[in-house]
């Protein structure tokens, strides 16, 4: 079975080289658009080479991470969990495997990101934004 990538670039060659018929570039970047939508390429890449290409942006939809309450992170969602729950800093940092220190950065930036400023208003907004229950 051929790769994905060299099945594009077969395509390609067909459409340029005078001894093959065949399908033209357009073809080709509907089928790395595809191959992209499909998780089987790297979608910024996929991107990056059809611009090179001269095929400009896809009109395919692009996939998109969950979203989290409050534009926080994953890691931030993790971090406010634990701290909602009552948990101390040196407890969060055991839990998540990160030191003290960096639990209490991902606490601040938290706190910008939902415009608090105590851990109270931040475990209230935690429950009011279904992060914990």
């Amino acid at each position: 079975m051929k790769q994905p990538l060299l099945a594009v670039q077969e395509k390609r060659h067909r459409q340029e080289c005078p001894r093959h018929e065949g399908g033209g570039t357009e073809e080709a970047a509907a089928e790395l658009r595809r191959l992209s939508a499909g998780g089987v390429l790297e979608h910024r890449a996929t991107q990056a080479v059809l611009t090179a290409a001269g095929h400009g942006e896809s009109k395919a939809p692009t996939p998109s991470r969950p979203q989290n309450p409050g534009g926080l992170s994953r890691r931030e969602v993790d971090v406010l969990s634990l701290a909602a729950k009552g948990l101390t800093m040196q407890e969060i940092a055991d839990r998540l495997f990160i030191s003290p220190k960096t639990a209490d950065h991902h606490i601040q930036h938290i706190y910008n990101k939902i415009a608090v400023s105590t851990r109270a208003a931040a475990a209230l907004w935690a429950m009011q934004n279904a992060v914990v229950q």
